[in-house]
């Protein structure tokens, strides 16, 4: 819609999931996980960019949390398994978060594997492995990866085992959930919005019923000023996301205003729906240009501001990206000094 020389999104003002050739809806206070789900099978079935690119690998992560929901999908038991009992086709998501100054207090560890393979008391964990554990049930997963869970901690062997499949376990996940509006893994992201309208106008339009829908025009901001709003750059400061994001087939972000869904065809948010081309590392296996490598260069020098809990993970965390790379263009990777 063109209104005043500006570009506007038209949006119903209720959710009315059948209404046609409407770009956006209004926000609800809680994250709408109908919407979300839906927008992840609308990927699987109908994307064929997104399956091939997700057909390369089966790996699954050495260990993954089973959920356990009630018919009303309220999480009910948790444990850890090996992925070694599971079938190679078994679907999980993947958490990308920010641990914060204080770690969680329950993580596992070699004193609590045993206990953590039985069974874990949802109530106990931290508000971002609660709320992780909703999504992907919501979603209807029934297992997840989270790093402080699936990876014994203070483990130097299971950490050197682990870190290596680090970008496969990001990159052959069916959905990564991105805490992106929390600062630490207490805050939560199944939290209540703050929803504000912005610059819009509304008016009626009769529906074809004759009943009269309420219809809000709210201005088409840039994507790029529309991301840096509704997302504030917590996860953009750390390392181990720089290619958690990147790598991952979809990513279902959750920021302090919305939800955003991305995937390597389009772009989703709870207000609207953005088209969006080919994803960095699919159009570096379609160029053969030069400035492919300056991409790689921009993308290292953007990591390189990125903030690590360990100093030592600096080259691990971009090791899978790099990996990558090098399998697209048909270069040789060299590291370190």
């Amino acid at each position: 819609m063109n209104f005043l020389d500006e570009d506007f999104w038209l949006k119903i003002t209720q959710v009315q999931h059948n209404v046609p050739h409407v770009v956006g809806r209004e926000v609800e206070n809680l994250p709408d996980l109908i919407s979300a789900r839906s927008w992840l099978d609308d990927c699987l079935d109908n994307h064929d960019t997104c399956s091939a690119e997700g057909e390369s690998s089966k790996e699954l992560p050495t260990r993954l949390l089973e959920i356990t929901s009630d018919e009303g999908g309220n999480v009910v038991d948790v444990k850890l398994v090996y992925s070694a009992t599971l079938p190679s086709c078994t679907r999980y998501a993947a958490l990308s978060h920010c641990w914060g100054k204080e770690l969680p207090a329950i993580l596992t560890r070699k004193e609590n594997i045993d206990q953590h393979l039985k069974s874990i008391d949802f109530r106990t964990l931290a508000r971002n492995f609660q709320d992780a554990l909703t999504t992907a049930s919501g979603l209807g997963l029934r297992h997840l990866w989270i790093d402080s869970l699936c990876i014994i901690q203070q483990d130097k062997e299971d950490w050197e085992k682990e870190c290596v499949k680090m970008a496969s376990i990001f990159q052959n996940a069916i959905v990564t959930i991105a805490a992106a509006g929390a600062p630490d893994a207490h805050t939560g992201f199944l939290n209540t919005r703050s929803i504000q309208s912005g610059e819009s106008c509304t008016f009626n339009l009769s529906g074809e019923d004759g009943q009269p829908n309420l219809i809000r025009a709210r201005r088409d901001k840039s994507r790029k000023a529309f991301l840096t709003t509704e997302f504030p750059p917590i996860l953009a400061t750390r390392g181990w996301v720089h290619q958690e994001r990147i790598l991952a087939p979809r990513t279902l972000s959750f920021g302090s205003k919305q939800m955003y869904f991305e995937c390597l065809t389009s772009q989703r948010f709870e207000e609207i729906h953005v088209p969006l081309g080919p994803r960095f590392l699919v159009s570096i296996a379609r160029s053969q240009d030069l400035k492919e490598y300056n991409r790689f260069y921009d993308l290292v020098r953007d990591y390189s501001r990125r903030r690590l809990t360990y100093e030592d993970d600096r080259l691990p965390a971009i090791s899978g990206l790099a990996s990558r790379f090098e399998t697209y263009t048909k270069d040789e990777y060299l590291a370190g000094l």
